[in-house]
């Protein structure tokens, strides 16, 4: 038995000096005491209510909630909690130094959150990160792009400021906008996109919506104005024409037939590839 004892020892010591053994279990606790920490912090406040100043005092716990917001959205979680949870890591930067890491908290709550259309994260995010950066400029010319031309088209399409969009475009970037050419870049289709707003040019709008919607942040801040613009093209084309054919028609609009039949409540007929808009008297 004594001999049994030694063995299991023996076997036992030379398992807990084994460097891999060793590395695996150093792994396996670390992991758990990370997931410890994200539980500990799963619950924080907001600092705007008063409810909860740990993520304004901790280094530490901002990088955890930063990690598990990119982990969540990976995952598809509800965009709800995402959401809340940069709110609560942009309040926590407020009164901090403006760093590659604030300045990566609030570009990654910008894209999301104007990725899903939400303008109450991403305008005054923005606001503040533009703000941030006149006294540490630390945005990429390519990162810069992204967040004027989000606040360029939201400001055109939700707000009609159709005036300042332009200023705002041609202060920051080197454009001279050529309408006899397609848009060369970012910038000067969301300038094309703003004139033709302004000017009810829903063939112009419709060509910046094609290269734009490719990024869904910019798709998802022009989708603020497509059915409305687009029913005003709905309008024309039911006081212009009596029959078109359906290719010509779905062009036009830059719809499916679906799509006119749901969103615009059209009473127009279709019959082979023959639109009937309205019918002679």
């Amino acid at each position: 038995m004594k001999n049994l004892r030694d063995q299991k020892k023996g076997f036992t010591k030379s398992v807990l000096q084994d460097p891999d053994v060793l590395e695996r279990r150093r792994n396996r606790f670390l992991k758990d005491e990370y997931h410890s920490r994200l539980s500990k912090n799963a619950e924080f406040g907001l600092i705007s209510r008063g409810e909860d100043l740990r993520l304004q005092q901790n280094e530490s716990a901002r990088r955890d909630l930063f990690t598990k917001i990119q982990l969540n959205i990976k995952n598809n979680a509800k965009p709800d909690s995402i959401l809340m949870d940069f709110r609560k890591l942009r309040e926590s930067l407020l009164s901090q130094p403006h760093t590659d890491f604030a300045k990566d908290v609030f570009l990654n709550s910008i894209q999301y959150s104007a990725s899903i259309g939400h303008h109450q994260s991403y305008v005054p995010s923005i606001m503040h990160l533009m703000e941030a950066e006149k006294k540490n400029q630390l945005m990429s010319s390519t990162e810069k792009e992204l967040v004027l031309s989000i606040l360029a088209l939201h400001k055109a399409h939700y707000n009609g400021q159709f005036e300042s969009v332009f200023e705002l475009l041609l202060l920051n970037f080197d454009i001279v906008p050529n309408f006899g050419k397609l848009a060369s870049c970012v910038p000067e289709a969301a300038f094309f996109a703003t004139y033709a707003l302004m000017t009810k040019d829903f063939y112009l709008w419709t060509r910046q919506y094609n290269f734009l919607s490719k990024n869904p942040c910019y798709k998802s801040v022009m989708d603020l104005r497509l059915k409305a613009f687009r029913q005003t093209e709905v309008d024309t084309l039911h006081r212009s024409y009596f029959m078109l054919n359906k290719r010509v028609l779905l062009n036009f609009v830059n719809a499916s037939w679906e799509e006119l039949c749901k969103d615009h409540n059209i009473e127009w007929t279709l019959e082979n590839d023959t639109v009937t808009i309205r019918r002679r008297k």
